[in-house]
């Protein structure tokens, strides 16, 4: 109702709703200050984002511990030479005549099994060159020795033999034995010289010169000054007994 339509009614119902109004703005901008301020010290949650903790200063620190890993032993790889045995031989075609005119004349004559990879005519040269020398058993002027091929005419033979067929003809000492005019020389034990040899030079000087002192009936002997040249007919091949190697009867 305007009351009898008076002028300026329509202002004054304005002014009355202008309070309310403001009232409501005023309580919109709180909530939202409240809200803003809210989301201001709320952490912020991502899906599948996980929340960062920070560890207070006095937090321990954990350190790992090292595994230790187990020493592995090795196994010894290798194994002991071998050599095979054929028993057949190759008689070596060299003549030498001796180093020396005095003394019993020693025709020597050589063969080596074919499985023992050695070379007949190489052996031969080569033990006619130990038993010349003057350290060797012709040093004493009692015996003299040549190589000759034809072992029909030989008053000892040399056989170069692998460790079975060896066996068969003596038993080895120090790389060698004597069966009656027969020498048996371990090819294997020729190849491979041992720790107290210094090399495979002197270590086949020593088992000739052995082996025929064996032959020439020479007596077994041992160290008896330590620190000297140990015996040629002393067993050289494993221990000194504190001598030093030495493979020649006069050194």
């Amino acid at each position: 109702m305007n009351q009898g339509g008076r002028p300026g009614w329509p202002q004054r119902r304005s002014l009355r709703a202008e309070p309310i109004l403001i009232t409501i703005l005023a309580v919109a901008v709180i909530i939202g200050v409240a809200f803003w301020a809210n989301a201001m010290v709320t952490p912020v949650h991502r899906k599948g984002e996980p929340t960062v903790t920070i560890a207070p200063h006095n937090a321990p620190t954990v350190t790992a511990t090292p595994t230790t890993t187990p020493s592995v032993t090795p196994t010894p790889t290798g194994s002991a030479p071998t050599m095979g045995s054929s028993g057949t031989f190759a008689p070596a075609a060299v003549n030498i005549a001796p180093a020396s005119s005095a003394g019993t004349l020693t025709r020597v004559a050589l063969q080596v099994e074919t499985s023992s990879g050695l070379k007949a005519n190489e052996i031969a040269t080569q033990v006619a060159d130990i038993l010349n020398d003057k350290r060797s058993w012709t040093g004493t002027g009692k015996v003299r020795f040549a190589m000759v091929a034809d072992i029909a005419k030989a008053d000892v033979l040399i056989s170069v033999s692998s460790p079975k067929t060896a066996a068969k003809a003596c038993t080895l000492n120090s790389g060698s034995c004597v069966d009656t005019n027969v020498i048996v020389l371990d090819a294997l034990s020729l190849k491979n010289p041992p720790a107290t040899y210094p090399d495979a030079t002197s270590w086949e000087q020593y088992l000739v010169n052995h082996a025929f002192g064996t032959w020439l009936n020479k007596k077994p002997a041992t160290c008896t000054k330590p620190g000297g040249p140990a015996p040629v007919m002393m067993p050289q091949g494993e221990d000194l007994a504190g001598c030093t190697a030495n493979p020649w009867p006069n050194p």
